[in-house]
């Protein structure tokens, strides 16, 4: 887990390719999911892994999509596609219908006196789910068109608690907002999750409290 820094590094939005009321759901024969690349095989197969939701099964997908060249292992994508077999170790052999790269963060840390001092910037949450050691966010928030601040960061006070309580920081860096966009994120929580002491991970957003409870 990274100590919050001075300065962020900081991504771009990019496109989405749908536009889903909640998390990732079946439209008919097409599926979309937010899944880890996990690298290419040898003849140039990209390999994906996900968990739907909470502690569900490890599922994976192997497609022939063409990626970007600076994508890398532990990137995590919104993917629509669909199955179009199955191979023997159980893996979904899938044809991708649309890609996109979402913004993709681990959990930061900050001492309990800067918890009050991040930026309010309102975000509408349309959902916010737990898959595995993955915090996913699917929402609206308003858009600059330029770089912002999107993290996930955990109140140091708390971290050998059995409540972590943690906060979603959006930051549009002072710049004019001039319309608000569809944000798919995740942030790999697994630096608190596996914590012995933690039983649950609280998190604020906006003015809403999400509570992840260990089974």
């Amino acid at each position: 887990m990274r100590r919050l820094p001075i300065a962020f590094i900081l991504a771009i939005f990019l496109p989405l390719i749908c536009a889903c009321g909640d998390e990732p759901r079946d439209y008919g024969d097409f599926l979309t999911d937010i899944v880890t690349y996990e690298g290419s095989s040898d003849d140039g197969t990209a390999m994906f892994s996900f968990q739907s939701r909470d502690d569900l099964p490890l599922q994976r997908l192997a497609s022939s999509i063409k990626l970007p060249s600076d994508i890398v292992a532990g990137q995590r994508c919104l993917l629509r596609y669909t199955v179009v077999g199955n191979l023997a170790d159980g893996t979904r052999q899938v044809r991708a219908d649309g890609f996109a790269i979402i913004p993709t963060d681990g959990a930061r840390k900050a001492p309990h006196s800067d918890m009050s001092t991040f930026p309010e910037t309102e975000i509408s949450v349309t959902s916010l789910w737990r898959s595995g050691t993955f915090i996913n966010l699917n929402g609206w928030l308003p858009y600059s068109g330029k770089n912002y601040q999107l993290m996930l960061v955990a109140d140091e006070q708390t971290l050998g608690s059995p409540t972590i309580e943690a906060r979603i920081v959006y930051n549009t860096m002072g710049a004019q907002t001039l319309f608000d966009r569809r944000v798919y994120a995740s942030f790999d929580v697994s630096a608190l999750w596996s914590r012995a002491t933690c039983r649950r991970l609280s998190i604020g957003i906006a003015d809403r409290t999400f509570v992840f409870e260990k089974n």
